[in-house]
C-alpha cells in the first residue's frame, strides 16, 4: 500500500464526495449535495476523507444519536437532515455513508476507512459508546466490513433501498455494542 491519509472534511471536498456518490450508489440511493453539506456543516469530526498518494479515494459521514433500542423510532431515511436527528450528547454512532472509490475496492481501504472514523469520534466525543448503521442486504462487501469490526444484524427494514431496476432490497441494521472497544484494537 502506498501512503494513506485521513481528515475531516472541509467544504471544497464536496465534489469530490458527489463524484463518489454517482460513482458508488445508483441514483435511487445516492444523497443529495444539500444532505452533504449540512452534514459537513453540522458534524465535521463524524466526516472523513481518505486519500491515497495525494489523491481522494473514499470518504465515510455519520451523525450522533442518542441509543434507542426501538428501531420503529429510528431515522432511516435517505434524504434525512443531520440537523433534525443529531445530538452530540447522544451514545451511539451512526455510520450514514461509506464509499471507495472502485479502483480502490476490496484491497481492505473501508475497513481502514471505517476504523478511521470510529477512532476519530470515539477520541473527541467520549460519551459514544454503541454503533448502528444500515446496509443494503445486496451490498456483501460492506457486510463483510462491518461483520469483522463487531457490528451484529439486528433488525431489517423490508424495500428500503430501490435498486436501479426499481427492484427493492432490504435494509439490513447493524449494531455494535462498544465501539470504543474497536479503538483498543490494532
Amino acid at each position: 500500500m502506498g501512503e494513506l491519509t485521513f481528515r475531516t472534511v472541509k467544504s471544497s471536498d464536496i465534489s469530490n464526495i458527489m463524484m463518489l456518490e454517482d460513482t458508488c450508489f445508483n441514483e435511487q440511493t445516492r444523497e443529495s449535495e444539500n444532505v452533504y453539506r449540512g452534514r459537513i456543516e453540522h458534524f465535521p469530526q463524524g466526516f472523513m476523507i481518505m486519500e491515497y498518494e495525494g489523491r481522494f479515494i473514499g470518504a465515510i459521514s455519520s451523525e450522533i444519536w442518542k441509543r434507542d433500542l426501538d428501531m420503529s423510532t429510528k431515522g432511516f431515511t435517505l434524504g434525512h437532515s443531520i440537523a433534525q436527528g443529531q445530538d452530540i450528547s447522544g451514545d451511539e454512532l451512526y455510520v450514514s455513508s461509506m464509499g471507495i472509490l472502485p479502483e480502490f475496492s476490496n484491497k481492505g481501504y473501508g475497513t481502514i476507512l471505517f476504523r478511521a472514523l470510529i477512532d476519530n469520534v470515539v477520541k473527541e466525543f467520549k460519551n459514544v459508546k454503541y454503533g448502528i448503521l444500515i446496509v443494503n442486504q445486496k451490498w456483501t462487501n460492506a457486510q463483510r466490513i462491518y461483520r469483522r469490526n463487531g457490528f451484529y444484524e439486528t433488525g431489517a427494514i423490508p424495500g428500503f433501498f430501490t435498486e436501479s431496476d426499481d427492484s427493492r432490497s432490504d435494509g439490513i441494521i447493524m449494531r455494535h455494542d462498544s465501539i470504543a472497544d474497536l479503538c483498543k484494537i490494532q
